[in-house]
């Protein structure tokens, strides 16, 4: 069994194309980086981004179902 403690765990679900990706990161600073150029490439590509909370971010286009973005020190193997 490996020991994920530390790490942190980014999980993005594009439901519109129904993708889901998961990231491991050695530290927080460097999966809010990932998210955060995520961010700034959907800002072309989607008509709203938003924070939905602390460690949570969602992409939609109107009409369509979201791109949600999250991070978690959590995960469940």
């Amino acid at each position: 069994m490996n020991d994920f403690s530390g790490c942190y765990v980014v999980l993005d679900r594009d439901m519109e194309e129904l993708i889901f990706d998961t990231m491991v990161f050695s530290t927080y600073e460097k999966a809010l980086k990932y998210v955060q150029n995520a961010i700034k490439d959907g800002q072309n590509l989607y008509d709203r981004v938003f924070q939905d909370d602390k460690n949570s971010w969602i992409m939609q286009n109107d009409g369509e179902q979201s791109r949600i973005i999250e991070i978690s020190n959590k995960a469940i193997w």
